[in-house]
């Protein structure tokens, strides 16, 4: 099991990191410890923000086979008022008690903590059972910003404050945590509040001779991307607003899903429905479904910034590119291209020209490389 006193080392290096002032340091203890004086090396003192780090609440699941479930934890730390002295060269300002009616340090303290914080954090933890076999548990936590209490006499540490950070974790055994499933749109990560990715089946129905009971079988599937999440300037909020707003269908973006470590696939898809939300002073919202698309550019269209090339062809042929792109070859489907490797694009069918009396193929890149390829080709858009 994951315990308190890991989670109390994950969230110090964190911590520490986040503030990185090797004279100033957090120190948490699991439950409880002991007060740790400043150390001083040389004319340098290191002074420690002591924190405890206890569970407030648990909830776990009694799956038969996984374990999994949500704990509450509080983080305290108490936080002298007036700054720490940790070396000779700071000066009387440096070291004032109060600027601008306010103490300095304990807003200096509390942003470190919150920054930390602004962000859910997830991570793999192994752990040795019982039996000595190795598990792996999915965890991740987020908090929200810190609570301050008043100001305070307390023993060792004078005029001081304790700040309380309420902080979820949850925990799976070998799981997959939300926070490793990664949804980009036009190479842009989606800040999405929930997504349900699903697969439909479409089947074709039948009943035998003498029977009396249908069955099926599975003729084709359709997969399909619904997420919401804020709008705000980033590709999926950006498109999904030019869509809603402007109505222009069949618009493609590549979007790629990454499910934990181990399953990730890149689509070529456009918005089906997409319905906005804004109430009160709350974030306006988007609520949006995408959908595998299939075709020419005479069904679909791309935003400027992709690159769309034309290859005079009437079968497979080779290309290579100057920097790692996707792309979409009608008739292929998407493809991720290495850089500077040939690659041998097969499309199942091709286009014809009426007016050359040619065949060809087009392809679609996320963005402008240089392409090279044993068949002459044509740059159609640019791209950005």
């Amino acid at each position: 099991m994951i315990t308190v006193k890991e989670l109390a080392n994950i969230i110090e290096n964190g911590l520490n990191q986040t503030l990185s002032n090797p004279e100033i340091q957090f120190k948490i203890w699991a439950n409880a410890g002991e007060y740790q004086k400043p150390e001083r090396t040389g004319n340098v003192i290191v002074h420690n923000i002591i924190g405890n780090l206890r569970t407030s609440a648990s909830s776990n699941d009694a799956n038969n086979v996984l374990v999994m479930g949500t704990n509450g934890l509080t983080l305290e730390f108490i936080v002298p008022i007036i700054p720490p002295r940790t070396n000779a060269e700071q000066t009387a300002q440096e070291l004032q008690k109060i600027v601008d009616a306010q103490y300095p340090f304990i807003e200096y303290i509390a942003n470190a903590i919150n920054t930390y914080f602004q962000t859910a954090k997830s991570m793999i933890i192994t752990e040795t059972d019982e039996e000595g076999k190795t598990v792996d548990y999915s965890v991740a936590f987020q908090a929200g910003v810190v609570v301050p209490s008043n100001v305070s006499i307390a023993a060792k540490f004078g005029q001081a404050i304790t700040i309380t950070a309420n902080i979820q974790v949850n925990f799976v055994q070998g799981g997959v945590n939300s926070q490793d499933v990664a949804i980009t749109v036009d190479g842009e990560l989606m800040p999405y509040q929930s997504v349900r990715c699903g697969r439909t089946a479409v089947a074709e129905r039948d009943v035998f001779s003498g029977s009396d009971i249908s069955k099926c079988v599975v003729s084709s599937t359709v997969f399909a991307i619904d997420a919401e999440y804020p709008t705000a300037n980033y590709a999926a909020s950006r498109s999904a607003l030019d869509y809603l707003l402007k109505g222009k269908p069949n618009t493609a973006h590549f979007v790629n899903v990454k499910w934990g470590d181990d399953n990730e696939a890149l689509y070529f898809m456009c918005f089906n429905t997409v319905q906005s939300s804004a109430a009160g002073i709350g974030v306006a919202g988007l609520t949006v479904s995408l959908m595998e698309i299939v075709g020419s550019l005479d069904v679909f269209n791309v935003p400027e910034s992709y690159m769309v090339v034309r290859f005079d062809t009437d079968g497979s042929f080779f290309l290579s590119v100057s920097e790692k792109v996707n792309a979409y070859a009608t008739g292929a489907g998407v493809v991720r291209l290495p850089a500077l490797t040939s690659t041998n694009i097969d499309p199942q069918t091709v286009e014809y020209d009426d007016e050359t009396g040619t065949y060809f193929v087009t392809m679609v890149f996320e963005k402008a490389v240089t392409v090279t390829s044993n068949t002459p080709h044509t740059v159609i858009q640019g791209g950005k």
